[in-house]
């Protein structure tokens, strides 16, 4: 596509019927409308787990670009908080950010 410089692709693409936007828009939001009360009891706690399993980037190295700075090392997930971490050297740090750009190295 015309304007994407990195690997992208879509959900007709990897989908195996066709997906109506209607339907999609109406199950991610009832999804989330079940998971904003967990949520706001109990954190990312219960949603931590999920999320690693579906981590294309869990213990694999990557780049990670925050603003002008860029930073290399071993993603580890995320945190409590929803904080990317990252081994540094064997050092975990927690980003936080409106814009982190994850690549993989």
């Amino acid at each position: 596509m015309q304007g994407i410089e990195q690997a992208f692709t879509d959900l007709h693409s990897v989908s195996e019927r066709p997906i109506s936007r209607n339907e999609f828009a109406a199950v991610l939001i009832h999804n989330l409308w079940k998971a904003l009360p967990i949520f706001e009891e109990k954190g990312m706690a219960p949603f931590i787990a999920k999320w690693k399993a579906a981590d294309l980037y869990y213990q694999k190295e990557i780049k990670l670009l925050t603003g002008d700075k860029s930073v290399t090392g071993i993603s580890k997930g995320i945190d409590q908080t929803g904080a990317l971490l990252l081994d540094i050297k064997g050092n975990i740090q927690a980003f936080h950010g409106g814009e982190i750009s994850v690549r993989p190295t």
